[in-house]
């Protein structure tokens, strides 16, 4: 499946046409960031690698049907499912249908509050079935201190093999809340992350200060 993406005119008003997600309700207390439609907006070409492919083949079988991404701090796991968003939007996407990678940002989440967030966020992704949660945070949500009701919250949403959803993970969190829990590893499909090169390094850092740019109107030195 090697493939290059590179926004195409056609792409550009498709998304225009779409509004933002609509997470009335969510977005008042948990960041979130629409990654298909900042990949359309920002050209630029995104090669498939055999790691792309994998991430692919693993999130488009019926089961498990939720992907962890999982790497150490700094390896580029935003980065990485933003790629895969823009591969989706090219017509590599999972399943055969395009989704919009949403990237919900949980990390900050007091924890008194963590089952009134997974229940907002995973309410409206069933309610809107294009959309494709990306958690990162998501551990902080599943700790083993947390009452089972979260769990309950979390399989509730994957019970049905049509959806599907992306967690990002340190692997000390994947132990610690996926691993440990027989129930939610039958849901899971691993994708560990190795240390980029430093050529792949310095890529990911001018897309992202690309985006940044775009974002904030800031300006980089690259």
């Amino acid at each position: 499946m090697s493939a290059t993406f590179t926004e195409t005119t056609q792409s550009r008003q498709s998304t225009a046409q779409v509004d933002q997600p609509d997470v009335a309700g969510i977005a008042d207390f948990v960041r979130f960031r629409d990654l298909t439609r900042e990949r359309l907006e920002t050209p630029g070409p995104i090669k498939a690698t055999p790691l792309h492919e994998r991430a692919f083949r693993l999130h488009s079988r019926r089961s498990p049907v939720a992907l962890a991404v999982t790497g150490f701090e700094g390896v580029g796991r935003t980065g990485f499912v933003s790629e895969l968003a823009g591969l989706c939007a090219a017509g590599q996407g999972l399943c055969g249908s395009p989704r919009r990678y949403v990237l919900f940002d949980v990390r900050h989440v007091p924890e008194e509050d963590s089952r009134y967030c997974l229940e907002a966020i995973l309410a409206r992704c069933a309610r809107q079935p294009d959309l494709l949660p990306c958690l990162a945070g998501l551990s902080r949500l599943l700790r083993p201190a947390q009452p089972d009701a979260v769990r309950a919250c979390l399989q509730a949403f994957l019970s049905r093999p049509e959806r599907r959803l992306i967690g990002l993970f340190t692997p000390q969190e994947y132990q610690e809340t996926i691993a440990r829990d027989a129930d939610l590893s039958r849901l899971f499909a691993r994708l560990d992350l190795p240390e980029p090169s430093e050529d792949i390094a310095v890529q990911k850092v001018a897309a992202e200060a690309r985006r940044l740019e775009a974002d904030d109107s800031l300006s980089t030195v690259m």
